[in-house]
């Protein structure tokens, strides 16, 4: 084997090696961002508490908005997500298990006491005294769809970018009623690219990311 033939090997083993790193090993990193590494993981699992779910109103934010001024209905949206993600929903939950998941959520006890007949995920959900108990409902006729679109970490914050839409006859609206496409399941993620980005503030305080405000880009 010449001189050349070995050179030419040689440089394609290290592209070899170089792709295999890009795509099986530095993918799975946790990126760096400023001061702070955040693993996507981290992310996800903040995406799932603040995602849309095609069964449940949506509330969306023009401008940001501190956690202590949003909707009772946000406050429950961002609860059930996290009750979901926690395995807990059933026809009768313990109030404890309302509040633990709440506080992985927000700082302050700043959720509802009482409630009756919130919708969430085909259910109706109502809380008395130390027990909530849910019912089967009737869905909207409007289907929410969702994804993450990014984020970014700075000190002791992190953004949270989340692409939401709406479902309509075949037909897909942003939040502000902007048809933005035919409704299409395989090509849903690209759509949403055009869909409203909704954009939740986190603040990391003792080992656990907050919910501080949501916004809109």
């Amino acid at each position: 084997m010449n001189k050349k033939k070995v050179i030419i090997i040689f440089l394609s083993l290290i592209i070899v090696a170089f792709l295999i790193y890009v795509f099986f090993i530095k993918e799975n990193e946790p990126i760096q961002l400023e001061n702070q590494t955040v693993k996507h993981e981290t992310v996800e699992s903040l995406y799932k508490t603040a995602k849309a779910d095609n069964c449940t109103e949506f509330t969306t934010y023009n401008k940001k908005t501190d956690v202590n001024e949003i909707t009772t209905n946000s406050i429950l949206y961002l609860i059930f997500n996290q009750m979901k993600q926690d395995k807990v929903l059933k026809d009768n939950i313990e109030l404890k298990e309302y509040q633990i998941s709440a506080s992985k959520i927000f700082q302050t006890s700043i959720w509802p006491k009482e409630f009756k007949n919130y919708m969430y995920d085909g259910y109706s959900y109502s809380l008395n005294g130390d027990t909530i108990t849910r019912e089967k409902g009737t869905c909207d006729s409007l289907q929410y769809v969702s994804k993450l679109y990014g984020y970014s970490s700075k000190d002791e914050t992190l953004e949270v970018d989340v692409a939401v839409a709406y479902i309509k006859d075949n037909k897909i609206y942003d939040l502000q009623n902007n048809e933005i496409g035919d409704y299409d399941k395989k090509n849903i993620n690209k759509i949403l690219d055009k869909g409203t980005i909704q954009v939740y503030n986190y603040v990391f305080k003792n080992d656990n990311y907050y919910l501080n405000s949501i916004g809109s880009k």
